[in-house]
């Protein structure tokens, strides 16, 4: 997932979105362009808007991803990335999605479904997904608990 440019994206949407009753036709194209960009990069970071059963496979597949190059930093002497380290994640995985929804994916995909309808659907997920999170934020769940049984649902 390249990051580097979200807030490029999510400036352009927004930048679309109070502009969309008049746009020139020349604006127009390079707009068009910008959402289509910005819907790419919507899918790339989609995850929270799946249905949960597909969201907790791709959390999970994503969660051991991160900690392998975290375990690869350890080995290597260097610093550990951000959200990589096995240790400190293991106790807090609904605190961290409940963060990516807030602070990158909400202001992200609400724009995004303002001008394009067939977004709600995934919004809608993102909040049923918020509210999983919250709940198991307040059960304090563990990384083995969270995922014991999703493992076999989509494999």
């Amino acid at each position: 997932t390249d990051m580097t440019k979200h807030n490029q994206h999510q400036k352009a949407l927004n930048n679309r979105l109070a502009a969309r009753d008049n746009p020139s036709q020349t604006e127009a194209v390079g707009e068009a362009l910008e959402l289509l960009e910005a819907v790419v990069h919507a899918a790339d970071i989609s995850n929270p808007c799946k249905p949960k059963a597909m969201m907790l496979y791709w959390t999970q597949r994503v969660v051991d991803e991160f900690w392998a190059q975290g375990d690869e930093e350890m080995r290597l002497n260097i610093e550990v990335s951000p959200m990589c380290s096995r240790a400190a994640g293991e106790n807090s995985i609904p605190k961290q999605q409940l963060g990516f929804i807030d602070f990158v994916i909400a202001p992200y995909y609400t724009p995004l479904a303002q001008l394009l309808p067939e977004v709600e659907e995934a919004t809608k997920n993102m909040a049923e997904n918020r509210s999983f999170w919250a709940a198991k934020e307040e059960e304090q769940v563990h990384y083995s608990d969270l995922f014991k049984e999703n493992v076999a649902v989509l494999t």
